[in-house]
């Protein structure tokens, strides 16, 4: 405690109250290079949340309004809606048409005829033993597709030099079976592929002769019946 005459000397001196916030007693500047005892100007802004209180900060913030525009989802999640209920629908088809015997061949061959493509070539392969299914010209399940034989000539190798039973089927080819029974199709209607560089020259000849063309993905090219002429024959 201070004595009487201290007091008398230099009086008392009331006491400082320090700031909580000590940066925003100054300011720099950026023109001179050096700090200011000036206040940092303070920005009012919304606090991002439930609150709507105003707090006070040394930085730009954006403002979010107290009333916000009302985001309206309904027409998308009912376009969402109605996708998956076709999806569905498409899946749920395709489950009561196929067997687990035809399951099991199409994972087979997608994997004999795909096995080193991506998603999209298993895929695509898929695609080619559907279309044909729905085609009048081709028999009306999977594996009777698969295992078609016309007039001695296969129409898939892996079923001739017995590929189909030697392979182990991937995740892979798992995943674009089952993209492929959900309706997801590449193949413009094709419905024939070949793998030019393994095929024998006649077979190459005949698909150019009297195939029409579509596109070529990965090792395979995709082919379907020209506008003039409807026949069958083997990939």
């Amino acid at each position: 405690m201070p004595t009487f005459n201290q007091l008398v000397r230099k009086g008392r001196q009331s006491a400082v109250k320090k700031s909580t916030a000590p940066a925003l007693l100054k300011s720099y500047n950026s023109l001179n290079k050096k700090m200011n005892d000036t206040a940092s100007p303070k920005k009012s802004v919304t606090r991002i949340g439930t609150s709507c209180e105003q707090v006070m900060v040394g930085q730009r913030i954006k403002v979010i309004e107290d009333n916000m525009a009302e985001f309206d989802v309904s027409s998308s999640m009912e376009s969402s809606i109605n996708e998956l209920d076709a999806r569905t629908a498409a899946l749920a088809e395709s489950a009561r048409m196929m067997s687990d015997e035809d399951y099991d061949t199409l994972l087979h061959i997608v994997e004999a005829e795909a096995g080193t493509e991506d998603v999209k070539g298993r895929i695509l392969v898929a695609n080619v033993i559907m279309n044909r299914i729905k085609n009048k010209e081709f028999p009306d399940t999977v594996t009777e597709v698969v295992w078609q034989n016309t007039n001695g000539v296969p129409q898939f190798s892996p079923t001739y030099d017995g590929r189909i039973n030697e392979v182990t089927v991937t995740d892979e080819t798992r995943e674009a079976v089952r993209q492929a029974l959900e309706g997801v199709d590449y193949s413009e209607g094709a419905l024939f592929f070949i793998q030019k560089s393994e095929a024998e020259s006649q077979n190459v000849s005949w698909f150019e002769k009297d195939l029409k063309r579509l596109f070529k993905y990965g090792v395979h090219e995709f082919y379907t019946y020209p506008d003039s002429a409807e026949s069958s024959t083997g990939s």
